[in-house]
């Protein structure tokens, strides 16, 4: 998949070195099995074919250019919606991080021309539903979760929240507060201060992935800052609406069309901004804190959504470091040496720009060296 693979590790730790020196021993005793049943090459292993027929979605696409994908199923009486549109923080300005974070908040939090703050809320509760709008790195994301009964009013409240937000000033202000507090706390966990300089020592910091809010960039997140992203980038022409759960097919694609078709596209289709990811020589970084803890990071910039090995790289997630306390990482890390009390991997799979392979552990000071060997060896 890649033709070189380049390691960065970043460490927060008090009083240990990563290089040279004496190894670093246990804290304590093996504390599991020795897994003699263990088979070391997955290559190796056999399992019985799985029968899997994913069932193909019905694709209509509205007159504003917004796709709408139906899985129909009964087997129970709920309506699963997901929407997805090309928005975020990779269209954000320079100066303006934390503007398309704080701008999802406020078109689920802030109102619409017709309805209070207050009223969507109510309205949402009346519902019985489960309704989410929210801003990632290069998209947009907006989720229902409801009865088939309530559905109709459900995807009209959300095209209204969508297409015609009042972005209450009061909420506004609350979503700036909210923010502000997060910078003032941000060096306060070790664990967020040992992914936020791996995410900007491995992309780069002014990529998305690593970019933070400064209290400047907040302050310059005005209302009218707001509804000029919104209106640039939040737009049905792109979108992409997937629909699975109870409902009668013909009554459905009224619905959607009733409740999105009446917002405007903005024309020509919104393009995807390109980031070229950083790749840098294998480098470490180390960031001191009076703890008795260290945090390693360490990984490389991966594939991006659309490698046609995303999903065995999942897998391989969650066999290597993913899966809970059935990984491997965790078995061997936690369970076996008692060395880490959280260890792991992780993928993350950039849309318009490479991916992220991680993996992680938080362990004493005095088994940094150690930790680290194991994390590479169970890669490896």
């Amino acid at each position: 998949m890649m033709s070189r693979t380049y390691w960065l590790c970043f460490l927060l730790a008090t009083g240990c070195s990563v290089s040279g020196g004496p190894s670093y021993r246990s804290l304590g005793p093996e504390t599991g099995p020795a897994h003699q049943d263990r088979v070391d090459d997955p290559r190796a292993l056999g399992f019985e074919a799985i029968e899997f027929a994913p069932r193909r979605s019905e694709r209509v696409v509205l007159d504003n250019g917004t796709v709408v994908h139906l899985v129909h199923s009964d087997r129970l009486p709920l309506v699963d919606v997901q929407m997805w549109f090309p928005s975020g923080a990779a269209y954000e300005e320079s100066g303006q991080t934390g503007l398309a974070s704080i701008t999802g908040q406020l078109l689920r939090t802030g109102g619409t021309q017709n309805l209070t703050s207050e009223e969507v809320d109510l309205r949402i509760d009346d519902l019985a539903a489960q309704l989410s709008i929210s801003m990632d790195d290069d998209h947009g994301a907006a989720s229902i979760n409801v009865h088939r009964r309530n559905l109709s009013e459900a995807l009209a409240l959300l095209g209204e929240m969508l297409s015609s937000p009042a972005f209450d000033e009061e909420r506004l202000e609350e979503a700036r507060e909210k923010t502000r507090e997060s910078i003032r706390r941000e060096n306060d966990y070790p664990q967020s201060i040992a992914f936020r300089e791996f995410f900007k020592l491995l992309h780069g910091e002014d990529h998305p992935s690593a970019r933070t809010p400064t209290f400047e960039s907040v302050d310059a997140i005005t209302r009218d800052a707001v509804i000029a992203f919104h209106e640039a980038y939040v737009r049905p022409d792109g979108a992409i609406i997937g629909i699975a759960g109870s409902f009668d097919r013909d009554i459905i694609v009224r619905q959607v069309t009733d409740a999105f078709g009446g917002w405007e596209p903005r024309g020509e289709r919104l393009p995807f901004p390109t980031r070229d990811a950083r790749i840098s020589e294998p480098s470490r970084r180390l960031a001191q804190k009076e703890v008795s803890q260290s945090t390693v990071v360490m990984g490389h910039v991966m594939v991006d959504e659309t490698h046609p090995d995303r999903y065995a790289l999942e897998l391989l997630n969650t066999i290597l470091g993913g899966g809970g306390f059935t990984s491997r990482l965790v078995t061997t890390i936690r369970s076996d040496r008692g060395l880490a009390y959280a260890t792991g991997t992780f993928m993350r799979f950039g849309l318009t720009y490479a991916g992220t392979f991680a993996g992680y552990a938080m362990t004493k000071a005095e088994a940094t060296g150690e930790v680290i060997r194991l994390i590479q060896e169970e890669i490896d």
